[in-house]
């Protein structure tokens, strides 16, 4: 959904190693799992982690909305 519909940003999917050679000091403290494994880039300095907020909702229910998190997403770059 936020990389079709958000018209500010091209977003890109990485994995966690090409995530880890663009900000390394981030990633390493991260480390990878299931939330780190594929991220959105959007080729500057800017990461989203879907899988991370997918893994909450599984796990807190619809406290931690998708749909939400995208919207969020998408209205956060000028």
């Amino acid at each position: 959904m936020i990389r079709k519909n958000d018209a500010k940003v091209k977003w890109r999917w990485i994995d966690y190693e090409g995530a880890k050679m663009v900000n390394p000091k981030a990633f390493e403290s991260f480390g990878k799992s299931i939330a780190t494994a594929a991220v959105l880039y959007d080729g500057n300095d800017g990461f989203a982690f879907p899988l991370a907020k997918v893994e909450k909702y599984l796990n807190n229910g619809a406290e931690d909305d998708v749909y939400f998190f995208a919207e969020v997403i998408m209205a956060d770059k000028p």
